[in-house]
């Protein structure tokens, strides 16, 4: 990959992670004046990003992210923590991850918003 642009990056990590003989790469990092965090997963047979997720973050604010062997990546900030399911299989389900005034909590895997894409190629923006 390469990115032409003059802005700075910050907390950066790599995580490999591959599932099911496909492998990949984790990139986590912050952008500065855009003020916010990106996870993009990179296909390295391919070099394509196979998903891309944004979450405004501060710049000036800490954040590091952790990516447990269940491919649940874990984002820790000042502001709190969050969870993606990093899961690439399509047939991947939904998990119930906490009930709270009988309603439940649900993580779904990033790749249930494959319906919304046009072609293989395309990622969609969060």
């Amino acid at each position: 990959m390469n990115w032409k642009n003059k802005l700075d990056f910050g907390d950066a990590q790599m995580f490999p992670l591959i599932e099911n003989g496909k492998a990949c790469l984790v990139l986590c990092f912050k952008s500065v004046h855009v003020n916010n965090y990106s996870v993009i997963i990179v296909d390295l047979k391919t070099k394509m990003i196979v998903f891309r997720h944004e979450s405004e973050h501060m710049w000036e604010a800490s954040i590091r992210s952790f990516l447990l062997q269940t491919n649940e990546l874990i984002i820790l900030s000042n502001t709190g923590m969050f969870a993606l399911n990093l899961t690439i299989e399509s047939n991947k389900k939904s998990k119930v991850i906490g009930k709270e005034n009988n309603i439940q909590k649900v993580m779904h895997p990033l790749s249930s918003c494959n319906d919304l894409r046009l072609e293989d190629s395309n990622h969609v923006l969060f």
